[in-house]
């Protein structure tokens, strides 16, 4: 470890596990992490690091990605699969440098499927999650909220600006779910069977499928219905966005790692500015949403927190941060 990072430490024998506390007084300005470190098969040190509800692995081998859980105790690991990415300075941006032509008098704002059946833990897919992976819905639930706070932000700057706003609204169309691809049907029945009630997915017309309150749609903003994980296959978006001139999107919602993203991708194959509010966002899988975002920032548009796109709809200067950075281990 570094010389600025000041170190109190116990080992847990049983364990084979060090813990402790670091402190940084340079990168963090002083924050306090909790970690646990543990030699591997490979005799790879590895480090686990706690900082303001965030977890970050890495190893003293190679570069990997950083994971960021909430719910972690001192000296306790999330399981999972760890995986290595091009960091930022190996990664061949000459060849694929994203410099978008994002102009504010055409953009718009699409809120994503932040529909009850995602945030109410009576309804569908929240209530599936909280009672069989509690511990993914107690941290998908945190996430959510804050995502809902930067979302209504999202909202107050695009209607002060008197730019436009979406929304999609994910679900079955009809009650047999009969609209549906198959291999969702078949989840359906499949996750029914498993819970004894509640699916996956809403019904359109059911609570589950309307909007949340705290970020519901004006009279004169556009409300999709889809029942497709990107909107462009099972909406007209691509003809209303073109029609009403919208050249940049600004996407938000749930799940990040699936709706959001699949919308995001599609759009930018279809010529459309995109940017990824990521703090606007909440999903399942940390790390998957780590690995896509900064992937999606490389190759197909950008990826900006909530107050860089407050800044620049205000402002009209080109953003500087636009990309999740993926920052080698030093």
């Amino acid at each position: 470890m570094e010389e600025s990072f000041s170190r109190r430490m116990t080992f847990d024998r049983k364990w084979g596990i060090q813990k402790g506390i670091i402190e940084d007084r340079s990168t963090l300005g002083g924050a306090i992490l909790c970690y646990c470190s543990k030699i591997d098969k490979t005799g790879v040190t590895k480090f686990f690091l706690r900082t303001s509800g965030k977890c970050f692995w890495k190893t003293l081998q190679s570069v990997c990605i950083r994971l960021r859980f909430s719910d972690l105790g001192q000296g306790v690991v999330m399981p999972g699969k760890q995986v290595t990415i091009l960091d930022d300075e190996r990664w061949p941006e000459t060849a694929f440098k994203v410099n978008l032509p994002v102009e504010t008098e055409s953009v718009a704002l699409g809120v994503i499927d932040v529909q009850h059946y995602g945030m109410d833990p009576s309804a569908d897919l929240a209530h599936t999650l909280k009672k069989v992976n509690p511990d993914i819905y107690e941290r998908y639930s945190r996430d959510a909220r804050e995502m809902v706070q930067n979302i209504q932000q999202l909202q107050e700057a695009f209607r002060g600006a008197g730019r436009r706003i979406f929304y999609t609204r994910h679900g079955s169309h009809v009650p047999d779910g009969g609209d549906m691809i198959q291999r969702r049907r078949r989840r359906e029945q499949q996750t029914r069977l498993k819970t004894k009630d509640q699916g996956h997915l809403p019904i359109k017309g059911n609570k589950g499928h309307q909007i949340i309150e705290e970020v519901a749609p004006l009279e004169d903003e556009l409300v999709l219905d889809k029942n497709t994980g990107s909107a462009f296959h099972s909406t007209p978006i691509d003809m209303f966005l073109r029609n009403m001139e919208i050249k940049t999107l600004v996407l938000s919602g749930v799940a990040a790692e699936q709706c959001v993203f699949c919308t995001a991708l599609d759009a930018a194959d279809r010529g459309f500015n995109v940017i990824i509010a990521a703090d606007a966002c909440a999903g399942f899988d940390p790390g998957i949403i780590e690995v896509l975002f900064i992937h999606f920032g490389r190759v197909s548009g950008y990826v900006m927190q909530t107050p860089d796109v407050i800044k620049w709809l205000e402002t009209g200067q080109a953003p500087s941060r636009v990309a999740l950075p993926a920052l080698p281990d030093k």
